[in-house]
């Protein structure tokens, strides 16, 4: 018997109805790909403009989110 987790994680990727190989890779693995860069995306554009800070920014200043430790106005 597999283990649950494996089996919930094969059916995520599209790897629990083997039709056929390239029915698999384009279903699941490369349809994941997408809505991961879509998330990738959405967090580019809403986390602080600060160099290497990962915070999602909250407040705006001249068009631009930043976290609250980084907002000019905030300090």
């Amino acid at each position: 018997m597999a283990d649950p987790v494996w089996h919930e994680l094969g059916k995520f990727l599209g790897l629990d109805d083997p039709g056929s190989a390239w029915y698999l890779a384009w279903s699941g693995l490369v349809g994941d790909l997408g809505l991961f860069a879509g998330i990738a995306a959405f967090y580019a554009k809403h986390n602080c403009h600060q160099p290497r800070c990962w915070r999602i920014g909250k407040h705006a200043h001249q068009g631009t989110p930043w976290c609250t430790r980084h907002h000019p106005d905030l300090k």
